[in-house]
């Protein structure tokens, strides 16, 4: 577990409470969590007195500006003002921005695990792809369960019933990826440094020549209409989070 997963069994319990609920309203419920949490926090640790003031200097200068009917000497001075001004309120605003940013990349990283893909139905195919490390040769693999090659290092595995599993194992018989994975994420790699920061939920291949196995698990879509990439959870994310965060950014007279 990495340090951004720590809140992750909390939003999972809590996610178990509306196990009714339909994934898209769960969805969206959780983007409502995270832009209120965000523009709370950036409300209570921001100076808004200072923003205040530093914009209403700032409308007061583009008007001086407009109005300027002077020498090109003096129009460069009140323009370097301007972004002098312009890059205090950056700075004003930078350290509450990182802040509020916080809850978000918690909830993102959840999110992720949770609403991206699925796992397939038990008799369904699905595509298995090993790659070595650092375009190396992969080393002689085979299957415990019903898979058949196609081609270097790929196969096409049937999903495993209930209860049951199939395992990937190197010459030695040591076991590199199970399936079903404990979660379903597509992907099962050597443990890498961002892995303190993010962890992987479905587990990590032990130390040798293969880099990484992808699992072609079916992914979630959460919209009728539009492309693949538009019809994931990403899209109706980040798309909530931004419409709760403008709206409360109102509300609230946010600067």
């Amino acid at each position: 577990m990495g340090v951004f997963d720590v809140a992750s069994p909390v939003f999972a319990w809590l996610d178990g409470l509306m196990s009714g609920v339909p994934d898209t309203v769960r969805l969206l419920l959780w983007a409502a969590v995270a832009g209120v949490a965000s523009m709370a926090l950036y409300r209570v640790t921001s100076n808004q007195g200072k923003l205040s003031a530093i914009k209403a200097e700032m409308a007061a200068l583009r008007q001086e500006i407009a109005a300027y009917d002077g020498p090109f000497s003096g129009m460069w001075a009140l323009v370097g003002r301007n972004l002098r001004l312009a890059l205090r309120q950056l700075w004003v605003t930078f350290v509450p921005a990182v802040i509020a940013s916080v809850p978000v990349i918690f909830l993102l990283v959840w999110v992720s695990n949770s609403f991206d893909a699925t796992m397939p139905a038990p008799g369904a195919p699905v595509e298995v792809e090993a790659f070595a490390q650092d375009g190396a040769a992969l080393p002689p693999l085979h299957w415990q369960g019903d898979a058949r090659a196609a081609g270097e290092g790929k196969w096409t595995v049937t999903w495993p019933a209930a209860g049951a599993h199939l395992e990937l194992m190197d010459a030695d018989d040591e076991v590199l990826v199970t399936l079903p994975p404990p979660a379903p994420v597509g992907v099962v790699h050597q443990r890498r440094w961002w892995n303190v920061l993010l962890g992987n939920p479905a587990g990590y291949l032990p130390p040798g020549p293969v880099d990484a196995v992808e699992i072609g698990l079916p992914t979630r879509e959460y919209l009728p209409f539009g492309p693949a990439w538009l019809r994931g959870w990403i899209p109706l994310f980040f798309a909530a989070v931004i419409a709760v965060s403008l709206l409360l950014k109102i509300v609230w007279r946010l600067h």
